[in-house]
């Protein structure tokens, strides 16, 4: 005789996966925007005035401040769309960089908006390629950004987030230059003096190395004093 089936539970599964699917359409139709919204949209009708199409604007640091206070801090994936399709990081905030320059929110909003491009899967450094000159000062002003700003617990999440982009993009050939200075010879700087001369004397060949380094780096800026980048 076959065991009998318990409706009741049978019910209550139903109503759990009905609830379940539920949820999921509600998340889809959050996390999904309509050509019209995108299109109505504030963030893009100021698109519109402020960096739209290819002809160059003048730039106003009020605007990525706003921006980023109103809406790229709050990491809201459908903000971070509509900022996207209007190729905010392309045609305002890389085409707009100064070496040296960049307030947190600027350099917030490029790391952010880099991390969106690769959460959506689309390529995320072809822009970079147009102005490839400024990138190794861009990288440095990264790294340096770690002490110079004060960055809240979701910004460090979005500093990490963009250096683990960094290094899963070795394949591009400019960013791979800059990634591989945080994890070669230099790296060695981060011993005390003490230790580095013991580990170098151990080590004749890295010796070598270590100081034509130096002295490549010294020839490179001759009247300033010469210090090696301490990685992360």
């Amino acid at each position: 005789m076959p065991p009998k089936s318990s409706s009741k539970k049978g019910g209550k599964t139903k109503r759990g996966d009905s609830k379940e699917d539920s949820k999921s359409i509600k998340k889809q139709k959050t996390s999904s925007l309509s050509v019209q919204e995108i299109l109505s949209d504030d963030l893009t009708q100021l698109s519109l005035s402020a960096w739209a199409g290819s002809e160059s604007r003048s730039f106003e640091p009020q605007i990525v401040e706003e921006i980023y206070q109103r809406e790229i801090s709050n990491f809201k994936n459908e903000r971070m769309m509509i900022l996207e399709v209007s190729r905010y990081l392309e045609n305002y905030l890389w085409r707009h960089y100064q070496p040296g320059a960049l307030t947190r929110s600027h350099l917030m909003s490029i790391l952010i908006m880099v991390n969106e491009k690769f959460r959506e899967g689309v390529s995320a450094w072809d822009c970079f390629h147009e102005k490839e000159e400024l990138f190794e000062k861009f990288f440095e002003d990264f790294l340096d950004s770690r002490t110079k700003f004060q960055l809240t617990m979701e910004e460090k999440t979005q500093y990490t987030l963009f250096l683990i982009n960094c290094f899963q993009s070795l394949e591009d050939p400019m960013v791979r230059k800059e990634v591989l200075k945080l994890v070669s010879l230099p790296l060695w700087n981060c011993l005390n003096p003490e230790r580095l001369q013991k580990e170098l004397k151990a080590f004749p060949k890295v010796e070598r190395h270590w100081n034509h380094l130096i002295s490549k780096k010294k020839k490179k800026s001759p009247r300033k004093q010469w210090t090696m980048r301490k990685p992360f």
